[in-house]
């Protein structure tokens, strides 16, 4: 079996199983005879996953955690994947080797079961009304909505949310009309995307 251990994992397609190096691959044990092929692919029994199937895994695409994916396994068969919270659900935007259904998807990814059909869609588009995150480099802090009554606090470097876009106070002297609510964010002035 390749290696569980990502470090070691990246040997399986370099060397095959019983190399003299013992790079990539772990032995499980040994076996005697033949193995008769199956008609058709045995899956593990999974529930089913909500009302429909969500958009496939797109390797472009930003996920966050909750996110959840669709994979097409068989013809027959769609596995959904949702991505974990923080700090393994960095690795949902890490590219192939991390995709769901990948050897490492579960260092992102949480196997949650299959799916069929289509999620009906919401009525309208619905404005952003959620909590908005901005990961700092080492922890994450929350962006409040901009509003007139928290002018007095805003500073060079204050983040605030206006609809679904973030925008970050200038520095001196530009900070100083972050203060004034004629200069609400919106792209220009004080206030910088």
């Amino acid at each position: 079996q390749c290696s569980s251990d990502v470090h070691q994992a990246r040997y399986c397609n370099q060397y095959e199983p019983g190399n003299e190096n013992k790079l990539g691959w772990t032995l499980l044990g040994h076996c005697t005879g033949t193995i008769a092929p199956t008609g058709s692919p045995i899956f593990v029994d999974l529930n089913e996953v909500g009302s429909g199937c969500p958009p496939e895994y797109d390797v472009d695409s930003n996920y966050e955690a909750g996110d959840q994916v669709a994979v097409l396994v068989a013809t027959d068969r769609t596995i959904v994947y949702e991505c974990k919270s923080w700090p393994e659900g960095a690795y949902c935007n890490a590219g192939e080797n991390f995709a769901p259904g990948s050897d490492n998807s579960a260092m992102g990814w949480t196997l949650k079961g299959f799916c069929d059909g289509t999620m009906a869609p919401t009525a309208a588009p619905v404005a952003f009304t959620g909590e908005c995150d901005w990961l700092n480099g080492t922890a994450i802090t929350p962006i409040a909505a901009w509003a007139t009554s928290d002018l007095s606090s805003y500073k060079s470097g204050t983040r605030v949310r206006k609809g679904d876009q973030v925008y970050k106070c200038k520095s001196y002297p530009y900070y100083l009309w972050c203060r004034s609510a004629a200069y609400e964010p919106a792209g220009s002035g004080p206030w910088g995307d």
